[in-house]
């Protein structure tokens, strides 16, 4: 379990083919005070984990002779480390990858390049919104599950946006409309009143 309040307790092991990706990473953690090992690809990671227990795996999806996802896998299938926090890191911010990463079972998702300042701050929103079940990280659209929003007349469309039901617009005061044969009963606002002729 990671000691937020405390990264000088943590081992962490990098595995990043990219060496400067890895060493500012590895520059941020240590700063901190915690303790870094460096692999190039998965199939050394893996080897690492041999002789060497860390707390957090800082994995990139995208690696020569075995990627990020492929380790993940074999991670999660080994008993002795399925319960290490996996955390993906990936160049390739595109939609949806997130999506997919904790979909995979990873603990968390951080987007290249990450910012020494809050790197610590953003790893922990990362490991910590990845707790969060989907359906409740998002609010509810009123709809029934599985609707797709194409599936909603365009009659509603104004009142759901982005999934998210729009409060009613308030009603437009009515007034009857004035008689031709007879004059306009006086406004009760401060603007002059006009007689309908």
């Amino acid at each position: 379990m990671l000691d937020w309040n405390h990264p000088e307790t943590w081992s962490v092991l990098i595995v990043e083919d990219e060496s400067d990706n890895a060493e500012v990473v590895s520059d941020a953690l240590k700063f901190m005070g915690a303790t870094v090992r460096a692999a190039a690809n998965g199939r050394v990671g893996l080897e690492m984990l041999q002789e060497y227990a860390p707390d957090l795996i800082l994995l990139d999806l995208s690696m020569p002779y075995m990627d990020g996802w492929e380790m993940h896998r074999r991670l999660r299938a080994d008993p002795h480390t399925r319960s290490i926090v996996v955390v993906a890191l990936s160049a390739h911010a595109m939609m949806g990858d997130k999506e997919r990463v904790l979909a995979a079972g990873f603990d968390g998702y951080l987007s290249k390049p990450v910012s020494l300042l809050t790197f610590v701050r953003d790893l922990h929103a990362a490991v910590e919104s990845a707790k969060v079940p989907p359906a409740a990280a998002r609010p509810s659209s009123g709809l029934p599950d599985g609707t797709p929003p194409r599936a909603v007349s365009q009659e509603f469309a104004p009142v759901i946006r982005d999934g998210v039901p729009l409060p009613p617009a308030s009603p437009e005061p009515t007034q009857p409309a004035p008689s031709r044969s007879a004059p306009a009963e006086p406004s009760s606002s401060p603007v002059e009143s006009q007689e309908v002729k």
